[in-house]
């Protein structure tokens, strides 16, 4: 089974969409972590600082975290460092929101997942929505296992 990082967890509203994996959920905020077990008691939720995690996954998630973080890129940066194979996030697409939280150029967050040494990026849009979804990945379109 794959390995799963999921950075900002929150309740743990990803873990029934998940295929079968090996899932660590892990949040700085203890209401989220505590709620998360409640919802989840099978799940491996902690209360931890990504920062200061260093266990590797195969697929680490960051979803609705960087909208509001002060230092994205650095959260993305380590967040990368922990996934051997993917790294799947979201971002508020600039083109498309007004606001207060952090909003990104899609085409600048893909340039970063390549100077980080991503081989590919999917990135996954919809009208309906003004986030995105990017998934980096570690090895080539065609040598992914």
């Amino acid at each position: 089974q794959p390995s799963v990082l999921d950075v900002g967890c929150g309740y743990g509203k990803v873990t029934p969409f998940l295929p079968p994996c090996s899932y660590r959920g892990i949040d700085v905020v203890p209401e989220f972590v505590e709620e998360a077990k409640r919802r989840n008691p099978d799940a491996d939720f902690q209360l931890r600082d990504v920062c200061d995690y260093d266990d590797r996954a195969e697929w680490v998630l960051l979803q609705g975290v960087l909208g509001t973080v002060p230092e994205p890129e650095k959260l993305l940066a380590h967040a990368w460092g922990l996934a051997t194979v993917g790294l799947i996030f979201d971002v508020i697409d600039a083109d498309r929101h007004e606001g207060k939280l952090n909003r990104f150029d899609v085409g600048s967050c893909v340039n970063f997942m390549m100077h980080l040494g991503s081989k590919f990026v999917e990135v996954h849009s919809s009208q309906r929505f003004n986030w995105v979804i990017l998934v980096a990945f570690r090895h080539g379109l065609w040598s992914i296992a």
